[in-house]
């Protein structure tokens, strides 16, 4: 389905479309957009959803039932960050438990902390018929500082997103992230020639997704 076609069918109006690209924001609780999107219309779902952490009023565990719902989206692989605390990891792999493969970021200059644990790691739960094609290692080690530079308390860093991508999808395929929090998935969606709907609940995120998207971007061209 031609993604002019996928937006048309959503009643909600985009938050921002970038003019030079197939990129759209969608500012609400993605359960609102995710209904009108069709069955195996994404190409990959990458995505950083709540750690039900309680920071605001939204953030509970991911479900089975949302979870479900991107499988069925999508006609590739499904990413998802977690929390790398046991009990986190445990709920994850229950929702589950055919998970493909799990790959861990490394980032070796932040210590990330819960009730229980200290780490400098969060897992990357993939499920799908198609894994990450082309990813060899199991840990992607991309430093991402706590503070300096950080536009969202869990942004990833752009690089980690662009190799998620690169081997996840193809020029042209369409990528949804429905937690996109401050844009770098779009962003990276745009600078590596991919189309892309992002759904972020706070506005103040979808301004500054909105930003960085209205930026001058190097098309890579891969």
């Amino acid at each position: 389905m031609e993604f002019d076609n996928i937006i048309d069918s959503i009643p909600i109006e985009p938050y921002y479309r970038d003019p030079q690209s197939d990129i759209v924001i969608y500012c609400s609780d993605c359960r609102d957009i995710l209904k009108f999107i069709p069955d195996k219309s994404i190409d990959l779902v990458l995505t950083d959803p709540p750690y039900n952490v309680r920071l605001a009023d939204w953030d509970r565990q991911f479900s089975e039932k949302e979870l479900n719902t991107l499988l069925c989206l999508s006609k590739g692989a499904v990413a998802i960050f977690g929390d790398g605390s046991i009990k986190y990891i445990r709920y994850m792999l229950n929702l589950l438990p055919e998970a493909e493969r799990i790959y861990i970021w490394h980032n070796p200059f932040t210590l990330t902390h819960s009730e229980d644990a200290f780490w400098q790691w969060q897992p990357i739960y993939v499920w799908g018929k198609r894994q990450l094609v082309g990813l060899k290692k199991d840990v992607l080690t991309y430093t991402c500082s706590d503070s300096i530079g950080r536009l969202h308390p869990a942004q990833k860093p752009e690089q980690l997103i662009s190799q998620l991508i690169l081997t996840g999808s193809m020029a042209g395929n369409l990528i949804l992230d429905p937690f996109l929090g401050s844009g770098t998935t779009a962003y990276c969606a745009k600078k590596l020639g991919r189309k892309c709907i992002g759904i972020e609940i706070e506005e103040k995120y979808c301004e500054i997704a909105k930003q960085r998207l209205s930026q001058s971007v190097m098309r890579l061209g891969i």
